[in-house]
């Protein structure tokens, strides 16, 4: 068994680098830029220039510059100061607010 995950993972190798120098034949056009660039280029221009979006919730004090995902996961499950739904008295709260008993005592 050992011997033949060792031989697939010999193969896999080549297979890998074939479709690296592949996709590194094409050229890719991305708006923001002037010129078709390669395919590695592309990847470091996507990551380096992702566009960065701070917390709209008013009266959020968390100062992280977020992508779309880290944001959705901010807002989802971090953001202190989005209102959320009491599940027993229907009002809503910040999600801070709601284990605090002086200002939600339902």
């Amino acid at each position: 068994l050992r011997q033949e995950m060792q031989k697939q993972r010999i193969e896999a190798k080549p297979v890998g680098r074939l479709l690296r120098n592949v996709i590194n034949c094409f050229t890719f056009k991305h708006e923001g830029l002037d010129e078709t660039i390669g395919y590695e280029a592309l990847v470091k221009h996507i990551i380096k220039n992702a566009k960065k979006l701070k917390c709209p919730v008013e009266g959020c004090t968390d100062e992280t510059l977020f992508t779309k995902e880290e944001l959705k996961e901010h807002l989802t499950s971090n953001c202190a100061r989005i209102q959320v739904v009491c599940k027993m008295c229907e009002n809503e709260f910040a999600r801070e607010d709601l284990d605090d008993k002086e200002k939600h005592h339902c």
